[in-house]
């Protein structure tokens, strides 16, 4: 992908653009990395929501700390603790980053470092 100022970025295009594209918005995270959301016009009416509404197959959902959801049917799934088990890394990458010295390439990779090991665990916690 070629943006205007700034050197050519790998891009991983998931998903073909039809239509007109309207407009792109260009993101980079603390890691280093850059996300572009692609707003484009393909066309296509709007779909219809759904009319019939299956009582039998509704339940309840209940999202909570020490389970993270409590279904209505008595269900109940265990909270994962993302951050608990990543600790040790982020221990590690932060200790790391800490002893080096200020203005160096070297923090700067360890500040990567451990931005990357902190998405992780957030990108863990949106799956």
């Amino acid at each position: 992908m070629r943006v205007p100022k700034m050197e050519p970025i790998k891009a991983r295009i998931h998903r073909e653009v039809v239509g007109k594209v309207k407009s792109i918005t260009l993101e980079a995270d603390a890691a280093g990395d850059y996300y572009a959301a692609v707003l484009w016009e393909d066309g296509l009416a709007e779909k219809e929501p759904l009319k019939e509404i299956y009582e039998d197959q509704v339940i309840g959902i209940d999202v909570g700390i020490k389970d993270l959801l409590t279904e209505s049917n008595g269900r109940k799934e265990p909270n994962p603790r993302h951050l608990k088990h990543a600790r040790k890394v982020l221990r590690r990458r932060c200790r790391q980053f800490s002893r080096t010295q200020k203005g160096s390439r070297r923090r700067e990779k360890a500040r990567r470092r451990l931005a990357r090991a902190h998405k992780r665990v957030a990108n863990a916690r949106t799956d």
